[in-house]
């Protein structure tokens, strides 16, 4: 199967950086010790989700903007929804339904998650909380026919404009709160919407042959002003622009040494199952601790459940990307394809524009 170079690998290494931010935002929560928010990169590791929503709006328009360019089709525009449901909401269901059966309740909010209506229409986290992202990107995707009809009529050279623009909102955004870690109300849409056009327009833009080669040194360099950005702690907007920048070298740069060693099958199959990783994490986290104290000796079990150094660290890694596979094999895959495969009422999910590259 032919992939965009690039993109599934860092995909992988993004899910990764939610991971470890979660790790330590939940052990200072639970602890109430040192609160490791403030560290340098790990502390603002927040903004993979802004590379997720960048890179989503690439990988959706390089496969369906062309089915949907030639206006607005209601055919079309249900092949398109109902490809990207079925690969976002059986796992984000899997996950509900256990944390049901684990918690034993249900409540208003878990029908706001079941819609994915969470993240713009209530103003605090609940159930899966990391969910919220896929509540805003389904916000996006119900956007992107309209963005495809409005902006893909136009020169490619118009898709600068309105990254810029993009740009400004999200800068304005970042000045009004102080930061784009918004996660509830109606704010998030400011955040994702735009962060989604963005890459969107870098589509359009390479497509409409706009966009030059990358160098050998651009995505090492690109790549590591993300991290500077990240550890020297500048402001959001600056480093969601500076991911851009890694996203326009990643999908220009197929031949490079740096390119050979980021699509290293290790770090290729992380990405591959990057969804679950990501949407598995928090519910693992909620549930070693137990699992620690019950499976393991009472000393090891203990500091395992209540530690939150580096050995604490990679053993919840280890178990989150172990557990994420299954799911990916067992949950996320089949059920994509069951859900691709179903015909009613003579309506059939079409092959997007380019059936190799998993979306």
């Amino acid at each position: 199967m032919s992939r965009v170079p690039n993109l599934t690998p860092l995909r992988g290494i993004a899910a990764l950086m939610i991971v470890v931010f979660h790790f330590y935002l939940w052990k200072s929560a639970v602890s109430h010790g040192f609160d490791w928010r403030h560290v340098a990169f790990i502390g603002k590791s927040y903004l993979a989700v802004d590379f997720f929503f960048l890179l989503s709006g690439y990988i959706i328009a390089y496969v369906h903007a062309r089915d949907l360019s030639g206006g607005i089709r209601w055919r079309a525009m249900a092949d398109f929804l109902w490809a990207r449901l079925a690969r976002i909401y059986p796992l984000h269901l899997y996950v509900l339904l256990v944390l049901v059966a684990v918690l034993r309740r249900v409540d208003t909010d878990l029908v706001y998650n079941l819609l994915l209506l969470q993240a713009p229409w209530t103003d605090h986290p609940s159930w899966n909380v990391s969910a919220w992202s896929i509540s805003a990107e389904w916000h996006a995707y119900l956007a992107f026919p309209v963005l495809v009809a409005v902006l893909y009529r136009r020169r490619p050279s118009i898709a600068i404009g309105a990254i810029l623009g993009c740009a400004v909102v999200l800068v304005g955004l970042d000045a009004g709160f102080g930061t784009l870690d918004i996660t509830n109300g109606a704010a998030v849409l400011l955040r994702a919407i735009p962060e989604f056009t963005i890459g969107m327009m870098i589509e359009r833009v390479q497509a409409g042959g706009l966009l030059p080669a990358a160098g050998p040194l651009a995505l090492p360099c690109a790549a590591s002003a993300v991290a500077a950005a990240l550890a020297i702690g500048l402001p959001d907007a600056s480093i969601v622009v500076l991911e851009a920048v890694l996203l326009c070298t990643a999908v220009t740069d197929g031949a490079s040494f740096a390119s050979c060693v980021l699509n290293w099958r290790p770090l290729v199959f992380l990405g591959d199952i990057s969804y679950s990783v990501y949407i598995d994490h928090q519910t693992v986290f909620s549930l070693a601790p137990a699992l620690a104290r019950k499976l393991l000796p009472t000393g090891l079990g203990d500091t395992l459940a209540a530690g939150g150094g580096l050995p604490e660290l990679l053993a919840l890694l280890a178990l989150v990307i172990g557990c994420a596979a299954l799911t990916y094999r067992f949950i996320e895959v089949p059920a994509r394809r069951r859900m691709r495969a179903w015909r009613w009422s003579g309506f059939a999910v079409h092959q997007p524009h380019h059936p190799s590259v998993p979306p």
